[in-house]
């Protein structure tokens, strides 16, 4: 479990979190805890910061910790003390390609084990000797090197303290401040999902590992060069996958952040401050979709193989919904509308169903604005699930559909209603509140056991 997902209300008052308005791709962000490790990295380090990473924009850092090398969004990223962190930058301007090459190399090396004893060796060893682990601030020295700059004498082991004395950087003034209620509110109601994605990435590859007795598979780029190699552990890996659930952590994402991911539902449901938080895009995900939707394209051109077949859709679906939000948030316009996109919007709508006739079943509450807004979404979901109907057989979800389809419109029903009860408050709409009840708690049971796995097994 992430700490952080056990913050109460009141450690969040006394928290600092970094101002990101004035940072700027390739940042190296320092910082130290109150905690034991990080005294401990300090001392054998002798650094005054035990940490390195780097900004790649978008309220997201790159860094390598316990978990290895991954992703991190910044406005989870909390701090007990101003002293806490600090943020360096070059001195002299380098070219927009030379910090892309920074980043990337970072993103190539998602999913790199950790290593805390070469970590230590910084101050006692200086040769050339180098695991394929690593830790963050030969991460982050090495990313700079992909660009020719030599932060430090010694990239291959060397400090955060090392890189910070750099004299290639300057100190940027960018200091810490207190969270928004906002933002309070974002920590407290919602899932780490970095830190989900975390969990499971490494997990799935700890099984393969475990398979198939070969400690340099961290990443999908190196598994994809050893099914290449090695045709006998296929089903096997398939199986893997499948099970572990990183074939559908996009779901996970669109249930919770569907206004997100959908005009109408961002318009309406989105306070105006909340889209403050929102209002930073970045097209670098997109392209980096895209980039892995034309190489896994390629690889099961090559090999027919199943598995780059499921990471084909896969990123095809990535691609997609974030087409849908970058939309949202008027960073690109999006393109013709297809099929597939039709679908995705039809799940956005069903699952931000699922969470408001939640709301119902907790507080048995029912205004006009709120039933319109419900009513509009089961309309939409109704007219377009007879247009996308040959994909739902493709998908195998018929029945899936069909029995959403049946509930949502007896929920229609017990709302209308509700309503024409209410106002005219000439009986008790109690009874009908009941069978709402029941309807909405057998359409969120439908929502949660539908086989999303299925768009990408048989597409």
């Amino acid at each position: 479990m992430n700490e952080q997902a056990k913050i109460n209300k009141k450690d969040l008052d006394k928290k600092y979190i970094i101002d990101t308005n004035n940072l700027r791709k390739g940042d190296i962000i320092f910082s130290t805890t109150f905690k034991t490790i990080s005294k401990t990295i300090r001392f054998f380090t002798k650094s005054k910061y035990s940490h390195a990473m780097l900004y790649v924009d978008n309220s997201s850092i790159i860094h390598a910790d316990g978990n290895g090398v991954h992703a991190y969004n910044t406005q989870r990223l909390l701090f007990d003390d101003k002293s806490h962190c600090i943020v360096y930058r070059l001195k002299n301007t380098i070219l927009e390609d030379d910090i892309e090459r920074i980043v990337n190399y970072m993103r190539l090396l998602i999913g790199r084990p950790y290593t805390s004893f070469e970590a230590m060796l910084t101050k006692f060893y200086q040769g050339d000797f180098k695991s394929k682990k690593v830790f963050c601030s030969r991460l982050v020295a090495q990313a700079y090197l992909a660009s020719n700059i030599n932060l430090v004498k010694n990239s291959n082991y060397c400090s955060p303290e090392d890189i910070r004395t750099s004299s290639l950087l300057n100190e940027v003034s960018l200091p810490l401040r207190k969270l928004t209620e906002i933002e309070k509110k974002i920590i407290l109601t919602t899932d780490d999902k970095l830190f989900i994605q975390t969990e499971i990435t490494n997990k799935l590859f700890t099984n393969i590992v475990k398979l198939t007795s070969n400690k340099n598979l961290y990443d999908i780029n190196t598994l994809s060069d050893f099914l290449l190699n090695n045709n006998k552990y296929n089903n096997d890996i398939l199986n893997i996958i499948r099970k572990s659930g990183y074939l559908t952590m996009w779901i996970k994402e669109l249930q919770d952040n569907a206004p997100l991911y959908d005009k109408d539902l961002y318009l309406t449901v989105i306070a105006e401050e909340q889209k403050k938080s929102y209002a930073e895009s970045s097209i670098d995900s997109l392209i980096r979709y895209e980039n892995m939707y034309n190489n896994f394209k390629e690889l099961y051109k090559i090999t027919n193989l199943t598995i780059f077949k499921d990471f084909l859709v896969l990123y095809t679906i990535l691609y997609h919904n974030e087409s849908l939000r970058l939309s949202i948030l008027n960073t690109i316009e999006m393109k013709e509308k297809n099929v597939f996109i039709l679908f995705f919007q039809v799940l956005i709508k069903i699952f931000f169903l699922k969470k408001e006739l939640s709301n119902i079943l907790e507080s048995s509450i029912l205004n006009q604005k709120y039933s319109d807004l419900i009513q509009s979404n089961i309309t939409f979901i109704n007219d377009n699930l007879k247009l996308i109907n040959k994909d739902i057989l493709k998908y195998d979800m018929k029945k899936d559909f069909l029995d959403i389809e049946t509930s949502l419109k007896k929920i229609n029903i017990y709302i209308n209603d509700i309503l024409y009860i209410e106002m005219r408050m000439k009986r008790s709409s109690e009874e009908v509140y009941k069978n709402l009840n029941e309807e909405v708690t057998k359409f969120i049971k439908i929502i949660d056991n539908v086989k999303y796995l299925n768009i990408i097994t048989n597409t």
